[in-house]
């Protein structure tokens, strides 16, 4: 089959060959024709040469008569550049005044708009409480996830089959997924010892960070926002601590102060009363401490997310 001819560009080496594909080879000098001399007229050249003489001789008297003819006196001529010269100074002068008061002007304008933009601020022991919440840490809260079912029946079996090892489980619902949690930790290393202890009993798990907001400074209620803190405190000493049995007296007080959530209209409030009720009775009981502990702590701390979300946007 032809082809058709292409200029190819060949790379070897690091060099660039160049061909013509299909380029005809040179003919050879020896057998091409030669092609025969052409003829001047000499007639016609001759003529020509004759014609750009006499040319050549007008030029010639044009310029003699130029150099001959009388010009200005000399001080007509310094007087003719002076005032060729008094314009452009002139205009230069406008120009670079013109230039000077621009910046000048320019300055001004951007001094004004500074001034204007600089925010008042106030002596250091003023702060507007709304603005200081919004950028107070936030508490992330890491939970070991060993699943999502779109079933509840296969999240039910997985569940199970964990307790049946000895692991803790709490289920969860967000209307599409059910997620199995194993654990909670509020510190990296904590996590991280979750993660090698389930992955070393060859359990698929996996982190999931949970950043939970901060509960803001409100007028009316700052004894609300007490209990919350002291509730975050505690299950963050109850998760990391290895005898969290300490704190037993500290949940006691917790419970007593905010007997208000614990009949309150407001679910999330009384859920989160549940929560810490649920972790104090795990302590009092001398079972299967670590189980149903890590288990109540991890319902707990949701239910503080979802009070905080209360609080904050009352």
């Amino acid at each position: 089959m032809k082809k058709d001819k292409h200029d190819v560009s060949i790379k070897v080496n690091g060099k660039k060959l160049s061909e013509e594909a299909g380029r005809p080879a040179p003919p050879d000098q020896e057998n091409s024709k030669q092609e025969p001399l052409a003829i001047i007229d000499w007639k016609d050249k001759r003529l020509f040469e004759q014609e750009e003489a006499a040319s050549l001789a007008e030029d010639s008297k044009e310029d003699a008569f130029q150099k001959n003819r009388p010009s200005l006196p000399a001080k007509l001529k310094r007087k003719k550049k002076s005032e060729i010269m008094k314009p452009s100074l002139y205009f230069l002068s406008i120009t670079a005044g013109a230039i000077v008061i621009g910046l000048l002007f320019g300055m001004m304008i951007i001094q004004l708009f500074s001034a204007e933009a600089t925010p008042t601020t106030g002596s250091a022991g003023e702060e507007d409480p709304a603005l200081t919440a919004s950028y107070e840490d936030r508490l992330t809260a890491s939970f070991i996830q060993a699943g999502a079912f779109t079933g509840e029946q296969k999240a039910a079996e997985m569940h199970s089959s964990l307790q049946a090892d000895g692991f803790p489980g709490m289920l969860t619902h967000d209307g599409d997924w059910y997620y199995l949690f194993v654990g909670v930790a509020f510190e990296e290393k904590e996590a991280g010892d979750m993660l090698k202890t389930f992955q070393g009993k060859d359990i698929e798990v996996f982190e999931k960070k949970r950043e939970i907001t901060e509960p803001m400074i409100k007028d009316g209620k700052k004894q609300q926002r007490e209990w919350l803190l002291a509730g975050k405190s505690l299950l963050m000493k109850t998760a990391a601590s290895d005898d969290p049995k300490e704190f037993m007296n500290e949940y006691e007080e917790l419970l007593n102060n905010s007997q208000a959530w614990k009949d309150s209209e407001q679910k999330e409030y009384a859920d989160f009363y549940k929560g810490l009720e649920n972790v104090k009775n795990v302590l009092e009981d001398d079972g299967e401490l670590p189980i149903t502990m890590h288990r109540e702590t991890m319902e707990a701390v949701i239910y503080y997310e979802e009070a905080v979300h209360l609080f904050n946007d009352a």
